[in-house]
């Protein structure tokens, strides 16, 4: 990967550690191999902290505090990363847009800059690119605070659909996309739209740590039933009547749900004697659950969130062979010649049955062939092509 010299500072929406997989927790990973990076994890407000204060979580809260230090370098195998906790900001998602909440959020922005600016000093970090994943909110705020070469904003999801940041996450989107170099986004149907707000707007699809998912033992107990396997957050994307259809005409297998539970429509599901859950695991452990599946299912509900979305899971079912049944909730034609699409109950139940009868060793290869070239290293290499373009060459694009 050929890079121009430069130090990134990611201003993160994910948290950093958590039971189930981010992309960009998982391109900075990346990354890191070729720059310096700071990681700037999740901006806790003082509900959060005082949340993880009730549920005994004291470690969190010292480190919010700064009791414990704030900054921790080299977390991983990747030298070059440091990830900051920022001390707790004011929550101001429920104010209605106006004065108050712009002067707060600028407070906030002032809070996030000191700590930020402590750690580069720390780092030794002069004039950062700073990439805001999906944190525009604090992204506005930050602007020019850094002393920055550029802003790049990374967005993986239609944030004005997200439940959680409807009354802001557009607007705010919307003046950090405009302000910023360039757009990155995760999915065609996201560039279509955002291109309206940044002509600079590029493409950095989803992927997979191929090699992970390569390291699972190659003989796994077997259910007596076929499993039918999801892996992911059962929140407000599934499609819940489906499943309650498919599932009560399924006996003949086993369905398996690995991942938090966000939407209280899930514990129906847990009524049935074939369903099972179990709790979110490390991203390493997530090879071998999906390695017990016979089948992965992605059955998304189609709406305005879920038809910009390109879900990580689906090369994660791949890169371990798996056959795939999902809904058509987006358009994703590079997917079309290996996945099977039922929007029905009964259609979606027979593309189940077809595709664990017809599963083969010759099409677990050719799946692993296409989830390989979707690797997170390939994935780096494409997004920090798009920064070098358009920090270094002479002629920017």
């Amino acid at each position: 990967m050929k890079n121009c010299e430069y130090d990134i500072i990611c201003v993160a929406q994910p948290a950093w550690d958590g039971p189930y997989a981010k992309s960009t927790v998982l391109l900075m990973k990346e990354i890191a191999k070729h720059h310096r990076v700071l990681y700037v994890d999740y901006a806790a407000t003082w509900k959060d902290f005082f949340a993880s204060l009730f549920k005994g979580d004291f470690k969190k809260t010292l480190r919010l505090l700064g009791v414990s230090k704030r900054l921790k370098s080299n977390p991983t195998e990747v030298k070059q990363l440091a990830i900051l906790t920022l001390p707790p900001i004011l929550p101001i998602n429920f104010l209605p847009n106006g004065k108050i909440y712009s002067v707060l959020s600028n407070i906030n922005g002032w809070v996030a800059s000191i700590s930020i600016k402590k750690a580069m000093r720390k780092l030794n970090l002069q004039r950062p690119v700073v990439v805001n994943a999906f944190a525009p909110g604090l992204g506005v705020s930050l602007f020019n605070r850094l002393n920055e070469l550029a802003n790049f904003y990374y967005c993986y999801d239609e944030i004005g659909e997200a439940d959680w940041n409807k009354k802001h996450g557009g607007k705010m989107e919307d003046i950090y996309s405009r302000k910023a170099n360039a757009v990155i986004l995760s999915s065609d149907a996201l560039r279509q739209e955002k291109t309206l707000l940044n002509r600079k707007t590029f493409v950095v699809k989803n992927g997979v740590d191929f090699e992970k998912f390569q390291s699972v033992p190659k003989e796994i107990h077997k259910n007596h039933k076929p499993v039918v396997g999801f892996v992911g957050s059962l929140d407000s994307r599934i499609d819940y009547h489906l499943l309650h259809q498919v599932i009560s005409a399924s006996p003949e297998y086993d369905f398996v749900f690995v991942g938090r539970v966000v939407d209280r429509q899930f514990e129906g599901l847990r009524e049935y004697s074939n369903v099972r859950w179990i709790h979110p695991v490390d991203y390493h452990d997530l090879p071998n659950k999906i390695q017990q599946f016979d089948i992965g299912i992605i059955p998304f509900v189609k709406s305005a969130f879920t038809e910009k979305i390109y879900p990580l899971k689906i090369n994660e079912y791949l890169a371990v062979g798996k056959p795939v049944v999902m809904t058509s909730f987006a358009s994703l034609p590079e997917f079309d010649h290996l996945v099977e699409k039922a929007d029905d109950a009964n259609s979606f139940k027979q593309k189940i049955a077809k595709s664990i009868q017809c599963n083969s060793l010759a099409m677990a290869t050719e799946r692993k062939a296409f989830a390989k070239n979707n690797s997170w290293k390939k994935r780096a290499e494409e997004f920090c092509i798009i920064i070098d373009q358009v920090m270094c060459s002479p002629h920017p694009i």
